[in-house]
This record gives C-alpha cells, structure tokens and sequence, in this order.
C-alpha cells in the first residue's frame, strides 16, 4: 500500500523584489513535496524602480507592471489575490479579508515598507495621495488632481513629503508630468525631515538641489510635518502653508 504523500505550503506573502526572485527560482529548481503559494492584494506587481519614469512619461504605466497571474502558472505556483488580515503563528494560518484561512509550513513575508503617519493628524477633507499600493498610485494621483484643478482661485500646490533620494526623484519626474496635465500654473514643493539628500555624496546633493531651483521646486529641509487640513499644510515650527495636494 503506497503512502499519499503529504505536501507542504510555501506561502509568499507580498510579492515585491526579493519574493519575485523566489518565484522565478522555483522554475528552476522545486522542492519535492512542496506547494508554492503566493499571495498578493493585486493581480499585478509594480515595478518601484520605474514608477518615476512612468510619472516623467518616459515610460507607460503597463510597462512597469507583472502580471502575477501569468508568472505564478508559469513558475508552477498558486496565486492568492486577497488581503491578509493576520499571521497567526501558533496554528500556522494566515488569515484573509475575503477567504478562508490559508495554512501554511514557511511562510516568507514581503510586503515592502509602509509610510508611517505617525504625529501627523490628517483632516477627512485633506486630499493625501500617498504613494503606496503603487499598483493604484497614477490612478488615485491623476483623480486628485482632476478635483482640486479648476477648484481654488490660484496655483495648485502639491507637496512631497520626503527629501531623501526618492523624494527628489518624485519631485523631477511628477514636476514634468504636471506641466502636461494641469492647463493652468502649479507650485511644488518638497519637505524634509532631515537635510535634502541625505546619505548621499555632496556633490550630488548640490546638483539634484541646483536643478530643483532650476524647475521652481521649493525645497523645506528639517521640517516635519504635523497636520494635513483641506487647503493648508502644517510644519513643526508652526508655520500653516496653502497645500492642496501631498
């Protein structure tokens, strides 16, 4: 009498870069006895590295998506699209918004960071597009920007909360996407907790600084953000600035 043989679930929870490569690995070379089960809240993975490229218009926004459902048939795995709710460690489940529980054996998690808003108090009527789920993200920005223009009796202002490396690579691209989308003038602006570019080499710095003054881009270091109301943005030192958007 043969023995069924009892398969175990690799669960992939989140499919960013690192959990992208495990999937192609398993082509390659699967473990017997195994089930490759990935779970995503979207059918389609983005590509982060070129979501300012699509913003600039260098690129279409399908180019920078995966299509998950494909790669999964394609490497041999499962595809769960759903949002996990729970990890519950001692039973070895995890649990969705939509289906039933979903045991796993391994469970590798890679949902990617979260903005945090922690000491920021947001009104109701605050129009905040935060960049993340970047698979909604030009969707969610171009609706916003379809509602304030024409709204307000003067320049839109959209601010970028963040001045490190990605937060200036979003203020160069989304600066030439607005020029195309918004028929009347604009105002961008990026704030900073800490110095603009920090971590990176002085000279570059100096040069993404000198082209952002070139492009009209304010630019606010060592200030955080503490409130975000329907028309203004508040800052640590108490200054109250006209915002529309960030």
């Amino acid at each position: 009498m043969h023995r069924k043989l009892q398969y175990r679930n690799i669960v992939l929870l989140g499919l960013g870069h690192t959990n992208i490569h495990v999937l192609k690995m398993w082509r390659m070379n699967p473990i017997e006895g195994a089930n490759l089960i990935c779970v995503s809240d979207f059918p389609v993975a983005t590509y982060s590295g070129m979501l300012p490229g699509v913003l600039s218009g260098q690129y279409d926004p399908p180019q920078m998506e995966i299509d998950l459902v494909r790669s999964c048939a394609a490497n041999g795995a499962r595809l769960i699209v759903d949002r996990a709710e729970k990890v519950d460690t001692e039973r070895h489940e995890l649990r969705f918004a939509e289906r039933p529980p979903l045991r796993f054996d391994w469970l590798s998690i890679g949902v990617g960071s979260r903005p945090s808003m922690k000491g920021v108090s947001v009104d109701h009527d605050a129009t905040l597009v935060p960049v993340k789920p970047m698979q909604t993200f030009l969707k969610r920005l171009q609706a916003s920007l379809s509602t304030v223009d024409g709204a307000v009796d003067r320049s839109t202002t959209i601010s970028i909360v963040g001045a490190g490396a990605a937060g200036i690579e979003i203020a160069c691209c989304l600066h030439q996407r607005l020029t195309r989308v918004l028929p009347d003038s604009f105002n961008l602006r990026i704030i900073g907790g800490s110095a603009l570019g920090q971590g990176l080499l002085p000279s570059t710095v100096s040069k993404a600084r000198e082209h952002l003054e070139n492009i009209g881009v304010e630019v606010i270091e060592h200030q955080r953000v503490t409130g975000l109301r329907r028309d203004t943005l508040e800052l640590d030192d108490g200054r109250a600035l006209e915002n529309d958007i960030a």
